[in-house]
């Protein structure tokens, strides 16, 4: 029977209890046996002998030492468990988050998804420490860190650990701060309490408001009432626009109310306005058709079938004008804000100015025809994009400084190591793999003959890596009448940090092509067709012209004379212990094969060895190299190892014949 379906082991009842002093008949002992090997089949066996075939109950008792299951019908243990679902956290702190988990998480895995109760807000970047295992970085939108108010008092936030820092995922129903990188469609009214970044368009169905400040980079269209507080925005589209205290550049508008607004391109048809005071608005680049204007404090306007009478500039607050065929003398401009301009004033087509003074002035764009500029001073001036046919600044220029004392001075002092941002930019947009940006010296006056240059060269690398660049260096020779161009480089540093001399290779030994290369892993590689690619001299006294260390101790050296090379290896005493007489070299110098042979490229020899052959005789005289059917490392020998070898044979064999000669 063995067991009786409830986990209870049977021994058959024929023939027991055995009585002692009786024989034990083969039908009761076979029987027995054949229940104890049931029994003991029907068990499971600690070696995995044995398939499970039913369900087993494990009466509220739990596996331990459970391994970690690798395919989808293993069992999971908590450690993987704890890895891959959702688990609530308790936590205490706001900004510097400690974290408790029950049972305890043993380690930081990507993937792992955690939610937790805010404790309270925080009030710039956030880290959590989960269980002691270390404090990481919670960031929202990949690697920002989060900013004030980014997490709310009481609501649920969700985390997952990405293998460096944990990202905050969850969609909240208000953000602290927010930023849209994308287009922004809104078909109702929009309430906003706080301030607005948004980098592209902006299109509003109703009401658009914001209690904060409102930033907008691109466009704004709003079809019903638009009423912002305080607005930085490149262009605004509006019904009704009501502006209380704001900064518009671009601002489209029919039907527009303004209290009181500075306002960087606005543009009204067939408006009429009685009275403008700068005090109150502050209007650049007005363009009106038809407009009629009885008194105005206007900064710079372009006005188109305009009467102004009375007009007075006191200060340019400059948008855009249009000059056309026109003299500006003694301008003075005083926190100008420009949109489109020459030097913060003017769009000048045909025109002179003289002595413009503009501190803080903001340059978007400047398109000249032909201008002459004479004592321009720009304090704090940002240009974005310069259109020149022909422009001419006399004297010194000065970037950063207002004491230039050369034809360009430049000063900055930018705090870090970057290169972005501070100094000089050059940018070429183009697509093209090779394309150079140069800065060319010419001498004399002849322009179109640059002598030297510096260029940075394009390298597009794929799709996914975009550009690397690298710098070239070039000359030409005064007798070449052209300009300089691509075939004139002497030298590059490429974009992965290799010096290319004479070509643009970067192992010219390897790929047997004329250059020199030095490695930013510090190796050199050199080539040079039908002649010697290194010459080394010394002058003055005798001695090493090259040194070969292992580590920090010399081991060798290469020394000449006035007539002779030694090629030299330490022998020093200094450097030596234990130091006794060798042993015999007789039986290996018989082991020696010595064989003649030819180089499958390079000739016969008469008397050489074979590496391999050598090494089991005198290893100390070879480098092994690799065993593959391709030789990729080859295998060579050290002939003067084997001289000390052969001194001491001549030596036996002078004794020997001494001897011998004695008799």
């Amino acid at each position: 029977m063995s067991y009786n379906g409830s986990g209870t082991f049977l021994i058959n009842s024929a023939g027991q209890p055995v009585v002692a002093n009786t024989v034990i008949s083969a039908t009761v002992f076979n029987a027995l046996t054949s229940d104890l090997a049931t029994g003991l089949s029907t068990a499971i066996t600690k070696d995995g002998q044995t398939t499970i075939t039913a369900n087993i109950p494990f009466g509220n008792n739990k596996i331990t030492g459970l391994g970690s299951g690798t395919a989808a019908t293993d069992a999971a243990n908590l450690g993987q468990v704890q890895s891959t679902a959702a688990k609530l956290i308790t936590v205490t702190g706001t900004d510097t988050i400690t974290g408790s988990m029950s049972p305890a998480l043993t380690a930081y895995a990507a993937g792992q998804l955690f939610y937790f109760v805010a404790a309270g807000a925080n009030t710039g970047a956030v880290t959590i420490n989960i269980d002691g295992l270390g404090a990481k970085s919670i960031t929202r939108d990949g690697a920002t860190a989060l900013a004030n108010g980014d997490i709310n008092s009481g609501e649920v936030v969700v985390l997952v650990y990405d293998g460096t820092r944990f990202q905050m995922i969850n969609a909240a129903n208000s953000f602290g701060n927010t930023t849209i990188n994308g287009t922004l469609t809104v078909t109702g009214n929009t309430g906003l309490q706080a301030n607005v970044s948004i980098t592209s368009a902006l299109s509003v169905g109703g009401t658009f408001v914001v209690t904060g400040a409102a930033t907008l980079g691109s466009t704004l269209a709003v079809t019903g009432k638009s009423d912002l507080p305080t607005v930085s925005t490149a262009s605004m589209n509006a019904a009704v626009a009501l502006i209380t205290t704001g900064t518009v550049t671009n601002l489209t508008a029919s039907g527009a109310s303004i209290a009181s607004a500075n306002i960087g391109n606005l543009q009204f048809t067939a408006a009429s306005i009685a009275s403008i005071n700068a005090g109150v608005a502050v209007i650049t680049n007005l363009t009106a058709t038809g407009a009629s204007i009885a008194s105005a404090n206007v900064g710079t306007a372009v006005i188109t079938a305009a009467t102004v009478t009375g007009a007075s500039i006191a200060s340019a607050n400059v948008g855009t004008a249009v000059i056309t065929t026109g003299t500006v003398t003694n301008l003075t401009s005083t926190s100008a804000s420009v949109a489109s301009a020459n030097a913060g004033v003017a769009l000048i087509t045909t025109g002179t100015v003289t002595n413009l003074t503009s501190t803080s002035a903001s340059i978007a764009s400047a398109n000249l025809g032909t201008a002459v500029i004479t004592g321009l001073t720009v304090t704090g001036a940002s240009i974005a994009s310069v259109n020149v046919g022909a422009a001419v600044l006399s004297g010194n220029v000065g970037i950063g400084t207002t004491s230039p004392t050369s034809k360009l001075s430049i000063t900055t002092d930018s705090g870090t190591s970057g290169l972005t941002g501070y100094g000089i930019s050059l940018q070429d947009t183009s697509t093209t793999s090779g394309d150079i940006i140069p800065i060319t010296f010419t001498f004399q006056s002849n322009a179109g003959r640059a002598r030297a240059g510096i260029g940075g060269i394009s390298q597009v690398a794929d799709a996914v890596q975009g550009y690397g660049g690298a710098i070239g260096f070039y000359t030409r020779a005064a007798a070449d009448a052209s300009n300089l161009s691509s075939s004139d480089e002497r030298a590059r540093i490429t974009a992965g940090g290799v010096l290319c001399v004479g070509g643009t290779n970067t192992d010219p030994s390897a790929n047997a092509v004329n250059g020199i290369a030095l490695t930013n892993d510090f190796l050199v590689s050199i080539n040079r067709n039908n002649n010697y690619a290194l010459d080394i001299g010394r002058n003055g006294t005798d001695g090493a012209v090259a040194s070969f260390r292992r580590g920090a101790t010399q081991v060798g050296t290469i020394s000449v004379d006035a007539t002779n090379t030694a090629y030299n290896t330490s022998s020093d005493r200094r450097l030596k212990e234990n130091i006794v007489p060798a042993d015999d070299a007789g039986l290996i110098i018989d082991a020696i094969k010595i064989v003649k042979h030819d180089w499958k490229v390079g000739g016969h020899t008469r008397f050489g060895v074979v590496a391999q052959d050598l090494h089991n005789v005198a290893p100390e005289a070879v480098k092994v190299g690799d065993n593959g059917d391709e030789v990729t490392d080859a295998w060579g020998v050290d002939y003067s190892k084997l001289v000390p070898m052969l001194v001491k044979e001549i030596q036996s064999l002078r004794a020997r014949v001494a001897q011998l000669e004695s008799k």
